[in-house]
């Protein structure tokens, strides 16, 4: 029996510190688009989207952490937890950089995340899943 996996998503577990800066970056070995920041092509748009919840199967509440840039390049107003940018080199030699400022890395404990992009060009988009996984938050000692 033939079988094909579209599932080209790569599971990488994250552990981090409640109250502590999260930055996390990421070399995908390819191009790593951001919002409609292709000079060659004025149709074409990104958005990253990171969210992280309770349990895989928990879509009817709102994410413990998220972030979702709409395709003008702005953060969506209602979440602002992640940030994501491309440090250094051109589009096709860069990374993904996602951070988390300290005070909004507040709520410990074990969840799971997955990381998208869209790709936006013209009238068709393209969404792809390029990380998924569990997502822990440990407990501090010390309070900001």
């Amino acid at each position: 029996m033939a079988q094909v996996n579209l599932d080209t998503a790569s599971r990488l577990d994250i552990v981090c510190r409640k109250g502590d800066t999260f930055s996390l970056g990421i070399d995908f070995g390819v191009e790593i688009p951001l919002q409609g920041d292709d000079p060659e092509d004025a149709t074409l748009q990104g958005q990253w989207k990171m969210q992280v919840r309770t349990s895989q199967n928990e879509e009817s509440t709102s994410p413990v952490y998220n972030t979702i840039y709409n395709p003008s390049g702005t953060i969506d107003t209602a979440s602002t937890d992640f940030k994501f940018t491309r440090e250094t080199g051109d589009a096709e030699n860069s990374k993904l950089v996602i951070t988390c400022d300290a005070q909004d890395l507040n709520t410990s404990g074990e969840y799971v995340y997955d990381l998208q992009h869209k790709k936006i060009q013209g009238l068709s988009e393209e969404i792809k899943t390029y990380l998924y996984g569990k997502f822990t938050v440990v407990e501090d000692v010390t309070n900001s």
